[in-house]
């Protein structure tokens, strides 16, 4: 997969994101993406899940240092 194939697909990913949670804030019925998470957070599986990815997310945006 090319980069800007990959930022194209991140770029989806956080539109949606934030269409959720616009919707969550006009429509009573939908949920944001805290009660999303809150939700996730009641099982282990689901806190483990979240915190993987939150892990995932650290180490490709922070940790990964690209030196040339």
């Amino acid at each position: 997969m090319t980069r800007a194939a990959t930022l194209v697909g991140y770029g989806a990913l956080a539109c949606c994101l934030v269409a959720l949670q616009v919707a969550g804030f006009r429509r009573p019925d939908a949920p944001t993406i805290g009660t999303l998470a809150a939700i996730a957070l009641r099982r282990p599986a689901g806190l483990g899940a979240l915190v993987v990815a939150w892990l995932w997310l650290g180490w490709h945006l922070l940790a990964r240092v690209h030196t040339r």
